[in-house]
């Protein structure tokens, strides 16, 4: 896949049998490569859905590794990459209705791709899954000014550094400043603003308020990255949007990762099942499917 600067990376595409079926193209949580979502992917096959799996630049197949001289910022990821990877899909996928997913900063990237108006008027629909606004008032008691060090820290670190070295410090992987920046304001002020990339004649938050979509929320019952306000604050934001929300809890007999929020991907049987059942029921309402190995709460 080319983005419309150049940037290359790889589209890994799950098929289903049949052509019609739907296709979810899975966004990627901060600093997490597209591979790392293989076994969500082929689960959705499995279960009638196909999935591609979005690469975010700086990261796996990526031609781009953030430095002092290469950064950009969420506006990129939506300007000049998404789109080439949604007409990637279509093509591939020609007869496949399409939904965007989005895992924690993946999500935000599914609304304000929407939000830009670049995607055409054809998508069906967004999932999100552990994904919420980063706003420090989600968060209760002293974890909310816990999270305004973390993004303080994180933007000083890539100000002086000239990206942020995630990989050596334990969160999230080699992110560039800008991004981490952006990041950074919306866990401190709960808005959305990208001064140096958007370059749509309406800001973000303006923006994302005339999105109209369906919409299913999975939060995961035991996230602390992404807990059930984060989600609510970032559905606030697309007032125009129906939502399904569904809060799952693993069985018992699950290891305790499959309600990680980073790890619930190598875990995907449950959250694979809500979401190809809520794409399926959209597009062809009269489907049944097998439950989940798991259960909403």
């Amino acid at each position: 896949m080319t983005s419309k600067d150049g940037a290359t990376s790889e589209l890994q595409v799950f098929r289903a049998a049949d052509e019609h079926a739907p296709v979810l193209l899975v966004i990627p949580a901060m600093g997490t490569a597209a591979g790392y979502y293989d076994k969500l992917g082929a689960a959705f096959a499995e279960r009638g859905v196909h999935a591609a799996l979005f690469e975010l630049r700086g990261n796996g197949t990526s031609s781009v590794r953030a430095s002092r001289g290469t950064d950009f910022g969420y506006g990129t990821l939506i300007e000049q990459d998404i789109p080439p990877a949604v007409e990637r899909v279509r093509a591939l996928l020609p007869r496949a209705p399409l939904f965007l997913l989005g895992h924690s900063l993946g999500g935000h990237l599914a609304f304000l791709s929407l939000a830009r108006e670049q995607l055409g008027h054809d998508v069906r629909g967004v999932a999100l899954v552990a994904s919420g606004l980063p706003h420090h008032m989600a968060w209760p008691g002293m974890a909310s000014p816990g999270i305004r060090v973390l993004a303080r820290f994180m933007k000083a670190t890539s100000a002086a550094v000239g990206h942020y070295p995630g990989k050596r410090l334990g969160f999230a992987g080699r992110e560039a400043r800008t991004v981490v920046s952006e990041w950074a304001h919306a866990v401190a002020t709960g808005e959305f603003s990208f001064p140096t990339t958007w370059t749509g004649s309406v800001p973000p938050e303006q923006a994302l308020a005339r999105v109209e979509c369906p919409v299913l929320a999975v939060t995961l019952a035991r996230d602390t990255f992404a807990p059930s306000r984060s989600t609510e604050l970032l559905l606030a934001k697309v007032p125009r949007c129906s939502v399904s929300r569904i809060r799952y809890m693993p069985d018992a007999a699950l290891p305790e990762a499959a309600g990680n929020h980073n790890r619930w991907p190598r875990y995907p049987d449950a959250v694979a099942t809500y979401v190809s059942k809520w794409a399926l029921g959209i597009t062809r309402p009269a489907s049944v499917h097998p439950p989940a190995a798991g259960s909403p709460s």
